[in-house]
């Protein structure tokens, strides 16, 4: 299994943001086996938090249930050229492929994950409506006007500039193209105190994020990109099971990850992966953020 530990950056590129992709590139090849182990299904390929509603539905189903109902937040329908920006192992890509009919564009700076998600595509057959590239989503080779939505999942956070990331959305959006958020939004109001914030620090340098925004310096981010003002949805509560089941499996696992570490079986990012993962819950617990969908359009 042949992992690549960088991945090349555009020119003129800072040191520090170089650093940062590195630090995400790292942070998913140390932690692949956990994610595998304990979240990603062979059907769903998905790295991200399940939507939970009253039908009670297990977490595999859950998963997928979160890709539908954000299709229908952004309006996506098969007439669509989706660009994934963040995609992972492709899961989210695949499914819009083959249950909305768009035809789709997933992208990652970790060429793993896009080498895995081509060769689930592949198994698919879907060859023909998806693509998987290397790329940083806040610089891409992409032509302007080259889509009608650009789809963030949990992907946003890791993003050294954010206003960045809106701004190449912003250009690679046709005219009413829709740019959709969904993500660990800090609370608004009232503001985080510098100890509320020190709280989350295991949770952020764990999961490789430089940083997480409130919904309304996201709402602020799309208007100096150009774009219309956002709709945001709050799903805290569908997302509730997920975040209570990523803790627990954590809380659970942290004593053994302590003693892998300390036998030299596992290394520093994947203990630290362990200990953001209990983090974010209690994080939760204490409202310091909320799990927000934003979508906004580029007018015509």
């Amino acid at each position: 299994m042949a992992l690549a530990r960088d991945v090349e950056t555009p020119p003129g590129l800072g040191a520090a943001a170089r650093g940062e992709l590195r630090r995400v590139v790292d942070y998913y090849n140390s932690t692949l086996l956990q994610y595998w182990a304990f979240w990603v299904g062979r059907t769903d390929l998905a790295m991200h938090l399940g939507y939970h509603d009253e039908t009670g539905r297990p977490h595999a189903d859950a998963l997928l249930r979160m890709n539908a109902v954000l299709s229908r937040l952004g309006d996506v329908c098969a007439a669509d050229r989706l660009l994934d920006a963040g995609c992972g192992y492709g899961g989210t890509t695949l499914w819009l492929a083959e249950h909305v009919g768009c035809r789709a564009t997933g992208i990652t700076i970790v060429p793993y994950q896009a080498g895995r998600a081509r060769r689930a595509a592949e198994r698919r057959r879907l060859g023909s409506r998806v693509s998987f590239h290397v790329e940083d989503y806040a610089r891409t080779s992409f032509a302007s006007s080259s889509f009608d939505v650009i789809w963030g999942l949990e992907s946003v956070v890791h993003a050294p500039d954010k206003q960045a990331f809106v701004r190449e959305s912003a250009r690679l959006l046709r005219p009413r193209g829709r740019l959709l958020i969904s993500e660990y939004m800090l609370r608004s109001s009232p503001p985080l105190s510098s100890g509320e914030r020190a709280f989350l620090e295991p949770w952020l340098g764990g999961w490789a994020m430089p940083s997480l925004l409130t919904s309304r310096e996201y709402e602020d981010a799309v208007r100096r990109a150009g774009l219309a003002a956002a709709r945001t949805h709050d799903l805290t509560e569908a997302i509730l099971p997920s975040s209570r089941r990523l803790e627990r499996v954590a809380s659970w696992f942290l004593p053994f990850g302590r003693l892998l570490r300390a036998a030299g079986v596992i290394g520093q990012p994947e203990l630290a992966n362990i200990v953001a993962t209990v983090r974010q819950g209690e994080a939760l617990r204490r409202g310091l953020w909320r799990y927000v969908v934003l979508v906004a359009e580029k007018p015509a």
